[in-house]
């Protein structure tokens, strides 16, 4: 029922698996691993839209920021240029950008 959800709903691809490796400014490498829980691409077949659902009732200003943390890792995974954490239990949205 929410608008970014049913607008997106036709073209979701569910439980995305996602792997990164990075070089820190000390040369160690760090590997991210995690699934998205959906992802839409453009007409062009690129990444645009990370989608993160989340069922706390009540997030704490930290869980959120921990939240947003884990999509932004999403965002540089997959190079979608947005995303949105869905708290189902308020039916929220919070978008998150890189």
């Amino acid at each position: 029922q929410l608008p970014i959800v049913a607008q997106y709903r036709q073209v979701l691809q569910p439980e995305f698996g996602v792997f990164r490796l990075r070089s820190t400014e000390g040369n160690e490498t760090v590997c991210t691993a995690g699934i998205v829980d959906a992802i839409a691409y453009n007409l062009q077949g690129a990444p645009e839209l990370v989608f993160d659902w989340k069922s706390d009732v009540a997030p704490t200003p930290n869980v959120r920021q921990h939240y947003a943390a884990q999509v932004r890792e999403y965002l540089e995974s997959t190079g979608a240029g947005r995303g949105v954490i869905i708290y189902m239990s308020a039916g929220e949205v919070s978008e998150v950008r890189p």
